[in-house]
């Protein structure tokens, strides 16, 4: 046999082993979350969903560092469904249709080549579509809203590739829906959808069609949403204030978070080394490679890709350090570089794939060859057990909860410490903000810190974890605790009120009653905002 038809069959064993382990690992990870799988911040999102549900009115009533489209969801699927079902169904769809998108993407690329280079490129993006659905599920987990950013941000990429080349206003509301969507779920992808098209525009006409046009479509719809549906002005002067007033700029000087590479290979290679190393290679060839761009300077057009990683990166790393949920926001800037290599390969040589192309195609393949069997089905068989039985003796705290409160006609509750019930509770807490009790609220914004403290100056019921409130040690919140502990022995006791004497307490928890429910007596503490 010649040699090179042997390396041809091994090259095309290798891509089948890929499909087979990357068709097992998304299956597997789409019915892990139709099934309930969920990331820990879903607990914060359904209490606020169910927040809106009570009544509450968003970033004024009730409050979490979100934009309001996740907790909108939560309200969705709790109302149609009683629980988070709708969501996970979602999830589901997400992970299948990710890969999806992207084969329908290369059709349209590859539509003018020979049959049999059309299969080729089509099948290496469906396996890219794999790789970047698993590294958003691995990384985000489900019900996390980068999660579903992620998914908006990579469909407005491939609908640029899919819509007609032409100015039509179908096609601009639907990439208006998609960024939407995505900017919804979390503001900062802005920046990140920016550097996509900004790698993706012919020209500036192509720019504007497919960036500035949209985006100025969703900035006015959301913006009328917000006032339509009442939460302007929680949203402009609670949840902005308190996100650029402290949650942005606590940490490393903003314009240097989208320079930290080293958090950015991190993140990549607690996917896969070979990832990153497909990643790298794609700016590489991306950098180096001619094509039509917004700017036409033969020297200043090389700009573009490093202010499109930089923006990308800026909005991953939001916070200043590393959190994995954080980092798949920079997965439609990878759907960007890798159609654009695919253009330009395309482009150059016309059908058959370069070294570069099978250098490419083997990375994405051994990328989901080496992922672990371990992660498959049994595992996760075993970890929705697990949360299942977890689940349900949580549910019997949050009805013992619920009793207590319809018993004693208390409409909510605050809490302190552990609060695994708090999103199965038919009652919201009555912390403003839901992420933390009274004394983690310390290292928030001023403006959270008063408007915690203030519901806690009108609770009538506390749940505390164990027989009685402990003071946090940290040395950061002890002076607080110290405080809430004062507080609490002063105007609350252990004996149950009257109307919850019959009624068994939350086991593993103490219900605190308010000693005289009719005198609200201010907390001591208030912080004066600089």
């Amino acid at each position: 046999m010649h040699f090179s038809r042997l390396l041809r069959y091994v090259f095309w064993l290798i891509i089948v082993l890929a499909t087979l382990k990357g068709a097992y690992h998304l299956f597997a990870q789409a019915w892990y979350l139709f099934n309930g799988a969920h990331a820990g911040d879903a607990n914060y999102y359904w209490t606020v969903g169910r927040g809106v549900l009570n009544d509450l009115k968003l970033y004024t009533d009730i409050f979490e560092g979100r934009p309001p489209i996740i907790f909108l969801l939560s309200s969705i699927s709790i109302w149609l469904t009683g629980n988070a079902a709708l969501g996970y169904w979602i999830n589901s769809f997400i992970v299948l249709l990710t890969p999806a998108m992207f084969g329908v993407a290369l059709f349209y690329m590859c539509r003018d080549l020979l049959r049999h280079d059309k299969y080729l490129y089509i099948i290496l993006g469906l396996l890219f579509g794999v790789t970047l659905a698993l590294f958003s599920a691995f990384q985000a987990e489900g019900w996390q809203s980068e999660f579903f950013g992620s998914f908006f941000g990579i469909f407005y990429v491939t609908m640029i590739i899919i819509l007609p080349n032409r100015n039509r206003i179908y096609d601009t509301l639907i990439l208006a829906l998609c960024m939407f969507f995505s900017i919804g779920f979390k503001e900062p992808y802005v920046l990140v959808l920016l550097a996509a098209a900004l790698v993706l525009a012919r020209d500036f006409r192509h720019f504007k069609r497919i960036f500035l046009i949209p985006v100025v479509i969703v900035g006015i719809t959301g913006l009328i949403a917000l006032f339509v549906m009442g939460y302007a002005d929680g949203y402009l002067s609670t949840y902005l204030h308190s996100l650029f007033g402290q949650k942005i700029m606590s940490t490393v000087p903003l314009w240097r978070r989208g320079l930290m590479f080293t958090i950015l290979l991190f993140s990549q290679v607690q996917f896969s080394y070979l990832f990153s190393a497909l990643i790298t290679l794609l700016l590489a060839l991306v950098c180096i490679r001619q094509r039509p761009t917004l700017i036409k300077n033969s020297y200043a057009k090389y700009l573009i890709l490093p202010i499109a990683l930089y923006l990308s990166l800026t909005a991953a790393n939001m916070r200043g350090y590393y959190t994995s949920n954080h980092f798949v926001a920079m997965t439609p800037f990878y759907a960007a570089i890798f159609i654009v290599f695919i253009k330009s390969t395309i482009h150059r040589f016309n059908t058959n794939l370069t070294i570069s192309g099978i250098v490419v195609t083997l990375l994405i393949s051994f990328t989901l060859i080496m992922l672990p069997l371990s992660d498959g089905f049994p595992a996760y068989a075993k970890k929705l057990d697990a949360m299942k039985e977890s689940e349900a003796n949580i549910i019997q705290i949050a009805e013992s909860i619920d009793n207590i409160l319809d018993a004693c006609d208390i409409d909510r509750y605050f809490f302190t410490g552990n609060k695994d019930y708090m999103p199965y509770t038919k009652h919201s807490p009555l912390n403003f903000y839901v992420y933390t009790g009274p004394a983690g609220i310390i290292s928030h914004h001023p403006l959270l810190v008063n408007k915690q403290l203030e519901a806690f100056s009108r609770s009538k019921i506390v749940i505390v974890p164990g027989n009685s409130y402990q003071v946090n040690q940290r040395p950061e919140v002890k002076a607080l605790s110290q405080l809430i502990k004062r507080y609490l022995d002063e105007h609350f006791t252990s004996k149950p009120a009257e109307c919850a004497a019959s009624l068994p307490s939350p086991e593993g928890y103490s219900m605190l009653f308010r000693k005289d429910p009719e005198k609200i007596v201010p907390f001591p503490f208030k912080v004066v905002p600089q």
